[in-house]
């Protein structure tokens, strides 16, 4: 029968934990040091991902111009007020169309004349940043670049001219701006001049909303954004429930839900990156205070030892290390969540700068963010060290003064037992490498933090060294240079606006010049089209058209996924190929029926219309292939189609979308002047080259290396101290054994050379796991990452290891010797007597 007799004080086993920390100093900067680092990135991780998800939403907000959760695009007012009432509809916000403005500036700009209440201005990002809504029936408010395209002042009190139909009544007028607010003419190529409900229903009054919806003009039907009560991930599920309960006909309406809430799958990646980041963090600082408190528990296991001769219980003894660990938190966690922040703020730039998202974004953290990077800490501190509080709790006396002369005996041993296979003594190398075996253990722990960093920097490495400029470029453009209207090349979101300022004269102007091989050009229309029947869609739909010259073709059949690709029946203009196709509109086999019209598709109301053309499917493709053809937008609903350059060539309102020219190699430096000095004639135009490109690429992968290495070098950092705690106090703890050594026989010189072998066999050891694991680990994550990325491919490279070796070898050999140096300015009689003390 066990007799175990209980001190029940937490304030003297409290006392005990404390007197202990005073007692390490060394030991207390480590565990700070530790659980500050751990602590940092921690915050560091969940700042950036918080931020990137948000930024991210933000912008695809920003792009789709809508800000609520779901909309309804066609209601009418009746309908409008039964969807308002629903109890599920938390905020709201109405708009009403009036017209389409018509002449002058806005023939190939699309300027929509509307009513729009506070709340929908907010939400459709519209709301007047100078001045206000529109009250009086003379007063409108438009975007800033609306008041430049008329040469007007962006101020306050302007005349602006107005001039649109309403059924068979025209309408001429000039209103007062009342509010201006800025917008990108680049990302929304569409303007909107709001006026007032007064001067609304006088200009509709006799409209039946109802006909215009069926008849496509559209004249006083009603748009509804709203925000929903209940979770974001129920919200398809209470959009749908609106709808029948209002009764309302979802082919009619058109409910949305936004495609910044749509994009949930976008968000879980982000979320999924940051996860896997989190845990690499976590586990590296959970390896680095693990053996902090491991090395703390041998080094006092004899204190432990006597504690439990005096009564001192197993809870109790756990409880000494468990307070220590909470003063190192204490101390660590609040100095790593500063760190963290300041950590984020540095590398969230450019993290934005790398995904394209706005930079006007800031970080801000919330409390909720740093309360779960403290509680993180928290927990990955406490795990650290309960298997060493475990290993203190259940050491018994006897076990502890075992325990604690294990390393001098185990020298000695190490001593006789090599002694026998050299002459002279034992083999310094051979007692180098049977100390490292001998405290497997730490060695192993050691080595994993260590390794954990330099995989970890090798799988960044080799992901951003794989840059591959070919494969990169084939997203942006084909050929050495692109020709295009001015908004076309600077345009960030999913919708083309016909410029019409790039001509057949300019293109031949161009193909005209010297060392220029070819120009291919890509023909645009936008148009409503009839929808084909038996598929369920009543309203007519867009449709995005392309006619793609011959030099295309090879890069079209790429592109196909579905069905066959026929080079001669394709140009024979009786087939056509479908992109983008949500709705599932069309299957191979199937026809296409199209209508082109004499006006552009941003004046075109969407009337009904008999179709000009008819063409079999012949096949379907991948339209994210043909990105880099400027076959690049969608709508949804909606879809795309590609057609041979000769259905769209000459017919009115087609627009050359893109022109792009392929030049002699030694002739390229000259040409990008040339096309710069020709295209300065025609406003509106502007051009790219291949460099143009390039540069931007590698700039982004510049930021992206930067973020990178900087989380690389940090878990770098926490292996390299883990391995200096490991050094030190190792060294520290073998005090006694050294002094041993040195009594039968061995210089002070053939300690240091066995400790600079331990540390040449730890680095070469750790240059092992990252020429085996560390490779095999790049070659299972960077490539199939790199395969699925439009900028990287996966190429071997050993320069990793270059790097690393070095100075891990330098620091391995050097550590040990400072540290013994300090060790060893007591005399050997010193040391000795220090365990009898």
């Amino acid at each position: 029968m066990k007799l175990e007799i209980t001190v029940a004080n937490k304030r003297t086993v409290n006392a005990l934990a404390l007197r202990q920390i005073r007692a390490g100093k060394a030991r207390n900067l480590f565990a700070v040091a530790a659980v500050a680092l751990t602590s940092a990135l921690v915050t560091a991780v969940l700042a950036m991902g918080a931020g990137l998800m948000d930024a991210n939403r933000y912008m695809m907000m920003r792009s789709s111009g809508q800000k609520s959760e779901v909309s309804f695009e066609y209601l009418t007012a009746g309908e409008a007020s039964a969807v308002a009432a629903h109890p599920l509809i938390k905020e709201y916000g109405l708009s009403r169309f009036v017209a389409r403005a018509e002449g002058g500036a806005w023939d190939q700009t699309p300027i929509e004349i509307k009513t729009m209440d506070a709340a929908f201005a907010d939400f459709s990002f519209s709301a007047p940043t100078t001045g206000k809504l529109p009250e009086g029936e003379n007063e409108v408010a438009v975007k800033s670049w609306m008041l430049d395209k008329l040469g007007l002042p962006r101020e306050i009190g302007q005349a602006f001219p107005l001039s649109f139909a309403i059924g068979g009544a025209r309408h001429e007028l000039e209103l007062a701006v009342c509010g201006i607010w800025d917008d990108d003419i680049h990302l929304h190529p569409y303007g909107a001049a709001l006026i007032s409900a007064g001067l609304a229903d006088r200009l509709l009054a006799g409209t039946d909303p109802g006909a215009t919806r069926t008849n496509g003009e559209y004249n006083g039907i009603t748009q509804l954004y709203a925000n929903l009560d209940g979770p974001q991930f129920n919200l398809r599920r209470n959009l749908g429930k609106i709808v029948a309960e209002t009764g309302i006909s979802a082919d009619l309406a058109t409910p949305r839900l936004s495609y910044a809430y749509e994009s949930m799958a976008l968000d879980a990646q982000s979320l999924a990156a940051a996860a896997l980041m989190l845990l690499i963090v976590l586990a590296s600082g959970c390896l680095l205070i693990y053996n902090i408190f491991y090395i703390s528990v041998a080094r006092d296991i004899r204190h432990y030892g006597l504690l439990k001769t005096i009564g001192a219980t197993k809870p109790q003894i756990r409880r000494i290390v468990n307070v220590q660990a909470l003063a190192f938190c204490a101390a660590g966690i609040p100095l790593g969540l500063l760190l963290g922040y300041f950590l984020a703020a540095v590398l969230f730039p450019l993290l934005l700068g790398v995904t394209a998202l706005e930079g006007g974004i800031a970080l801000s953290p919330g409390p909720p963010a740093f309360a779960a990077a403290a509680l993180l800490s928290l927990a990955t501190a406490f795990a650290s060290c309960s298997h060493p509080a475990r290993i203190a709790g259940k050491i018994s006396p006897v076990d502890a003064t075992r325990y604690a002369g294990a390393s001098a005996a185990d020298a000695a041993a190490a001593q006789k037992k090599t002694a026998k296979r050299g002459r002279g003594g034992a083999r310094i190398g051979r007692m180098a490498f049977a100390n490292l075996l001998r405290t497997r253990k730490k060695t192993l722990i050691a080595l994993a933090s260590v390794s954990f960093g330099l995989i970890l920097f090798n799988v960044v490495f080799t992901f951003m060294s794989g840059f591959d400029e070919n494969k990169a470029l084939e997203m942006h453009m084909h050929g050495d240079f692109l020709v295009a209207d001015g908004s076309y090349l600077k345009m960030a979101g999913f919708y083309y606006s016909p410029a019409h300022t790039l001509s057949e004269g300019t293109v031949g102007a161009i193909a005209a010049l010297d060392g220029v091989s070819d120009v291919a050009r890509v023909y645009y229309q936008y148009r409503n089209q009839a929808p084909p029947e038996g598929k369920g869609v009543e309203t007519l739909v867009p449709a995005q058209i392309y006619g793609m010259d011959d030099y295309w073709l090879g890069r079209l059949e790429a592109s196909v996924v579905a069905g066959a690709f026929d080079r001669e029946k394709f140009l024979s203009g009786k087939c056509a190929v479908i992109g983008w196709d949500p709705q599932g509109l069309f299957a191979v086999g199937d026809t296409a029926a199209l209508s082109f019209g004499g006006r552009t598709g941003a004046e075109q109301g969407g009337g009904a219309r008999a179709a000009e053309a008819q063409y079999e499917v012949m096949a379907i493709a991948d339209p994210s292939r043909l990105f880099a053809l400027s076959a690049r937008f969608s709508t949804s609903p909606g879809f795309s189609v590609y057609l041979p350059a000769s259905e769209l060539a000459g017919r009115g309102g087609t627009d050359i979308m893109s022109a792009t020219v392929l030049a002699e190699s030694g002739r390229l430096a000259a040409l990008r002047g040339e096309i710069g000095a020709l295209l300065a004639g025609r406003p509106g135009l502007d051009f790219r080259s291949r460099s143009d490109y390039v540069a931007e690429l590698e700039s982004s992968t510049r930021q992206l290396a930067v973020v990178g290495v900087a989380l690389c070098l940090v878990v770098l950092l926490i292996g390299a101290l883990n391995f200096v705690n490991a050094s030190i106090t190792g060294i520290m703890s073998r005090r006694r054994e050294f002094a041993m050594l040195q009594a039968i026989g061995m210089t002070a010189g053939q300690c240091r050379a066995m400790l600079a072998l331990e540390g040449a066999y730890f680095a070469l050891a750790a240059a092992a796991i990252l020429a085996s694991a560390g490779f095999a680990a790049s070659f299972a994550i960077v490539r199939p990452l790199a395969e699925s990325t439009a900028a990287y491919t996966y190429r071997f490279t050993a320069l990793p290891l270059l790097i690393c070796l070095p100075p891990l070898l330098l620091t391995a050999l050097v550590l040990p010797q400072l540290a013994y140096r300090g060790v060893s300015r007591a005399s050997v009689v010193e040391r000795l007597r220090e365990y009898e003390r």
